[in-house]
């Protein structure tokens, strides 16, 4: 994948993050009433694998490609698959927002993440 694509599809996901922060706050209690204790429970452990898988996923081909052989694209399509899980665990943040959960942290931390690991370019693919 092209290095300009991974910035592309990087900065539409930190924005759709954003966009569910700023509806969380701006809808917070708005859903058809508080979900029960076991579901905002569910929804938050869901999160938070989605999240951890993510970040998993995303750090990995880091430290694998240097033994590995590199790809044609450069950075294998397995960023995409991380990319996915963190909008999945902003998603949950926003559902449990809406529901008047703790849905904040989820979203922040995702957002965080985002921010401080922006695309680069493979080490193998500088030659």
């Amino acid at each position: 994948m092209d290095i300009g694509v991974q910035r592309v599809l990087h900065m539409a996901l930190i924005g759709s993050t954003v966009v569910y922060g700023v509806l969380g706050f701006a809808l917070k209690g708005t859903g058809s009433g508080s979900i029960p204790y076991e579901a905002n429970w569910a929804l938050l452990v869901a999160g938070v694998v989605a999240a951890l898988a993510g970040v998993f996923i995303y750090r990995r081909p880091k430290t694998v490609l240097t033994q590995a052989a590199p790809t044609e694209a450069g950075k294998p399509p397995i960023t995409v698959v991380a990319w996915m899980a963190l909008d999945a665990a902003g998603v949950c943040g926003l559902i449990m927002m809406l529901a008047d959960g703790p849905g904040i942290f989820l979203i922040a931390g995702v957002l965080v993440f985002l921010l401080l690991h922006p695309p680069r370019r493979d080490v193998s693919s500088r030659a």
